[in-house]
């Protein structure tokens, strides 16, 4: 999808808009899998995608989704006082791909990509000759109230991945994705506030490559060393099918010098998304097309082989408080659930059914303060037989106490 935002229709820009909705009390949607929960929808949406979930210190569960139905936009959904969302920003567009994270303070912060026309009077690009411009926002509701402000400078700033450091400072990965490619600032950025003003950084130059979406992951260690993964640019070639796999640049704090690692030179390996253990190690998954979810861990400096975790598709990570990593992903006629073992990954499918259209958003998972059980979250908008407001929205599947 090269330079599709450029090519996207113009629209109103997005006022925050309260959706007031407290939604009755979910019913379950199939049989419970040994161990969890039967899945509930616990949001009705028709078209909910690229889902983002988050945990606060207090077990409360925070969602962010693009919801792609008429009038594309970004929606916050959360069990705090009950199961409700909100519309956070309107007509963003697919390339919005929120993400979401929360402070120490249980503050909500979620980042997404939007565009807008500048020079136009009310900043709508409704003329032929407006020059759009997409730029990383971020909103939150630290005031009480939604508040959305811009945190990069363009001009064709997509797909965001958001996360908080342990002094409370927002870190934003990203593409800039100008057009046409090759150019030496295209590639992977870095935007924080870490210094007291909003600063970025090039994590990875696009010159003279062909990039595809290059989705980035990143994360922050205790000690203050960035990690950012993401989908190499393409070596030119016919289509840019072209060399490519999976990189990791990190960063330590203080330093202005990114060190960039190759982990997989598989043009196939796609979507990397990376998770922290408990002591700040470093772990990663990644879609390796045609065969599935594959993971590596950093031990003493370097990655570990890549092992396969299941044949799935849009992994999501996250440890326990004992390290072991539990991987959440589409497959198995629904939705997976791997937990690492001493010989590979134990295999659970914890939903039966239709999940999507192949579009990008897979499961989220996250695991509860505490006890560490896991809870999954997805957007379902594929439907099978049953009326689709039976059954379409996000859907929660959460682990049983062994108790």
């Amino acid at each position: 999808m090269q330079a599709s935002w450029i090519r996207r229709s113009p629209f109103v820009p997005a006022v925050a808009v309260t959706l007031a909705l407290v939604l009755a009390a979910a019913t379950p949607m199939a049989a419970a899998a040994p161990g969890w929960t039967a899945p509930r929808r616990v949001v009705p949406a028709l078209a909910p995608l690229s889902t983002s979930a988050a945990i606060d210190a207090d077990g409360h569960l925070h969602v962010a989704y693009l919801e792609d139905h008429d009038r594309t936009g970004v929606v916050y959904a959360t069990d705090r006082g009950g199961w409700h969302k909100q519309t956070v920003a309107a007509d963003v567009g697919f390339e919005a791909q929120p993400s979401i994270a929360v402070d120490a303070a249980g503050h909500v912060f979620i980042a997404f990509a939007r565009m807008t026309c500048p020079a136009s009077p009310d900043g709508i690009c409704d003329d032929p000759d407006d020059v759009p411009v997409s730029r990383i926002f971020v909103a939150t509701d630290q005031s009480g109230t939604w508040r959305t402000r811009a945190r990069t400078a363009g001009p064709a700033d997509v797909w965001p991945a958001l996360t908080i450091d342990t002094e409370g400072h927002l870190h934003l990965a990203f593409q800039r994705q100008l057009w046409p490619p090759g150019q030496a600032e295209s590639g992977v950025w870095e935007a924080t506030n870490a210094a007291g003003t909003w600063q970025e950084s090039q994590v990875a130059s696009g010159l003279d490559r062909c990039w595809l979406d290059q989705i980035a992951s990143i994360v922050v260690t205790p000690a203050g060393r960035t990690w950012i993964a993401y989908e190499a640019a393409r070596t030119p070639g016919n289509g840019c099918n072209g060399t490519g796999g999976i990189r990791v640049a990190s960063r330590a704090v203080g330093s202005e010098t990114w060190t960039r690692e190759t982990v997989t030179t598989d043009r196939d390996d796609v979507q990397p998304v990376l998770a922290l253990d408990p002591t700040g190690g470093v772990g990663l998954v990644f879609d390796r097309g045609g065969e599935g979810i594959r993971y590596t861990r950093r031990h003493d400096g370097r990655w570990s082989p890549v092992i396969a975790v299941s044949a799935g598709s849009e992994g999501s990570l996250a440890f326990d408080v004992r390290g072991v990593a539990h991987v959440a992903a589409e497959g198995g006629g629904g939705i997976q659930v791997a937990v690492r073992t001493a010989s590979g990954f134990a295999r659970t499918t914890v939903y039966r059914g239709p999940v999507d259209y192949g579009t990008y958003g897979g499961p989220a998972i996250v695991l509860e303060p505490g006890a560490g059980l896991a809870r999954v979250v997805f957007g379902r908008s594929e439907p099978d037989s049953t009326p689709l407001e039976d059954e379409l929205g996000l859907v929660l599947v959460r682990e049983r106490s062994a108790e």
